[in-house]
């Protein structure tokens, strides 16, 4: 999978192994792909694999905070 910033704040775009494009919004903990639309909060906090990825990226400081900073 591949995180990228946008400039949407929150949002990163994941592209997936399938070559699928997502929005993941860390701040409202959502995602646009058909995983997390099927079970939602259901998948818990962690979310599904795009916001974990994303949030392990922010987290290693892969990619940069919402607030465009990294991680130090």
């Amino acid at each position: 999978m591949e995180v990228q910033f946008t400039e949407n704040g929150p949002v990163y775009e994941v592209r997936s192994e399938s070559g699928s494009t997502y929005q993941v919004d860390v701040e409202q903990v959502h995602c646009s792909c058909p995983d997390w639309r099927r079970r939602g909060h259901a998948l818990g906090e962690q979310g599904c694999k795009h916001l974990r990825r994303t949030n392990l990226e922010i987290m290693a400081g892969q990619v940069p905070q919402p607030n465009g900073r990294f991680r130090r």
